[in-house]
């Protein structure tokens, strides 16, 4: 026996355990260890013995012998191993669930309310008075559709040019448990209509849809008011899931939709819209927030937990859709220019919009607010396109917004103190203030906000503290350099 094969032997055996190449082993290898047995080598493996490791003068050919020997053993193991395997099968996973919302209990007792301070404008409940009874119907499923959560949108405008104020409410629809392919949601049902309320003249309310021709179809979502063809009389723009609506005005208290003949319906999931002339061209152009890439076959994904617990799936778990912004040309039809004029984000889920000259500039802009994504600021570029700069104007995510009660918000950053308008929010772990001279300004992450920090006592009448790592915060006066009782926002 050589020295290569006497190390080689001796390597696998002190190791404790076999190597791969130690446990090749053919029938060849078990005549070697009957013929070692009779041999009378030192180096055997009898039952109940142990074994030693081998010497140079071993004059038998060990490395069969232990080859066979493992073999054996690792044939025994598996041949134990084969029918506990066969009893017990490997179970088949869970199939992943999709994010959905928290389904964690909800605090026993509600938040301490805000910081409260007496107001010249006081309001009254007067519902019972009105007479209007409109309740919203979102249809609640056992899938529990996305659809279903949402809420409705209102309209408060003057239908009929009367002086008085007039109430419109859009609403849900049925929706089957579940939907089948290719079926869409059903408004059929009094229940589920949208609702014109007409205000009289002692203040009470009378219902007028029928009548009106806007009982509505499919799910509503949003509602914009405006004059688009300049008539006189305010039209109504409905968006929906499926497609929207624009109710023309008669002007004899009767509406007409022309959605689909001036190239509004649009399709997917529409929720918010308004009226805005962009251009300056003296027409009414109209801007609509979309939400998600969605139908009701990607919407009975499972959400919730692995155990089959059904929860209302996140947004995260389907793609945005992009906003459209529809010119008006000079013949009254409407052209989508949403690429053109650089709003058209996929990114985005929108379902908010406002419009406001932030700048200054005598142009309107339009801020779109998004579900689980950063906002949208979007800059008239007064060419035909918009940019946005959420970003850098540092109105990108929202997670809090905060009023305190009165006066200025103060606080203290790198040693100087900051002085800005009752309003302020906080986005994405920074603090932003907004200041008739400096506008919307960052002054840092909230850590930087020392809990105990204050200028000398009686200095601050509103203070701006980090009261816990959840970024909580706190409004409320100082007296003699102590924070008073005030609320707390999360």
């Amino acid at each position: 026996m050589d020295q290569s094969e006497v190390n080689e032997a001796t390597h696998c055996w002190e190791r404790g355990r076999p190597r791969p190449h130690c446990l090749r082993s053919t029938l060849k290898s078990q005549h070697h260890l009957r013929t070692s047995k009779k041999s009378g080598s030192r180096f055997t493996l009898n039952a109940g013995e142990g074994a030693r490791a081998p010497r140079e003068s071993d004059n038998i050919s060990l490395r069969p012998s232990l080859r066979s020997f493992l073999s054996g053993v690792v044939l025994v193991v598996l041949a134990s191993a084969c029918p506990m395997f066969a009893q017990e099968p490997t179970p088949t996973p869970t199939p992943h669930a999709g994010r959905s919302y928290s389904s964690g209990d909800l605090p026993k007792t509600p938040p301490p309310p805000g910081p409260q301070a007496a107001s010249p404008v006081t309001f009254t409940d007067i519902t019972p008075l009105t007479t209007i009874d409109f309740k919203h119907e979102g249809s609640p499923t056992s899938v529990k559709y996305l659809l279903e959560t949402m809420g409705g949108g209102v309209a408060i405008f003057d239908y009929d040019n009367d002086g008085r104020m007039d109430l419109f409410f859009t609403n849900g629809a049925l929706l089957k448990d579940p939907m089948p392919k290719g079926a869409v949601p059903d408004k059929s049902q009094p229940k589920y209509w949208n609702r014109l309320y007409h205000q009289k003249s002692d203040g009470s309310f009378e219902d007028v849809t029928e009548r009106a021709g806007l009982k509505g179809y499919g799910y509503s979502m949003g509602v914009a008011a405006g004059d688009y063809d300049n008539d006189g009389h305010t039209d109504l723009y409905v968006t929906g899931y499926g497609e929207n609506h624009l109710y023309h005005n008669n002007g004899d208290g009767t509406f007409t939709d022309v959605a689909r003949k001036l190239g509004v319906a649009a399709d997917g999931w529409s929720t918010s819209a308004g009226w805005i002339d962009y251009d300056r061209d003296g027409r009414l152009d109209l801007f609509v927030a979309r939400y998600l890439e969605w139908d009701f076959e990607k919407g009975s994904m499972q959400c919730g937990d692995n155990k089959g617990t059904r929860a209302y799936c996140h947004p995260d778990n389907f793609k945005g859709a992009t906003n459209i912004l529809y010119h008006q040309k000079a013949d009254g039809t409407f052209e989508d220019i949403s690429n053109k004029a650089g709003i058209a984000d996929p990114n985005g889920k929108g379902l908010g919009v406002a419009f406001a000259d932030f700048d200054n500039d005598g142009w309107p802009d339009v801020f779109v607010a998004n579900d689980s994504v950063r906002q949208s600021l979007y800059h008239n570029k007064r060419d035909g396109t918009f940019e946005d700069i959420a970003v850098t104007a540092g109105a990108t995510v929202l997670t809090l917004a905060v009023s305190c009660t009165a006066g200025y918000v103060y606080a203290r950053h790198q040693g100087r103190l900051l002085q800005g308008s009752a309003f302020f929010m906080l986005a994405w772990k920074h603090l932003h203030m907004y200041s008739p001279r400096k506008k919307l300004e960052r002054f840092g992450r909230i850590s930087s906000f020392a809990r105990s920090q204050t200028p000398r006592p009686g200095a601050l009448r509103h203070g701006v503290t980090e009261s816990s790592p959840a970024h909580d915060v706190s409004c409320g006066t100082r007296q003699n350099g102590r924070a008073a009782a005030g609320g707390r926002q999360k």
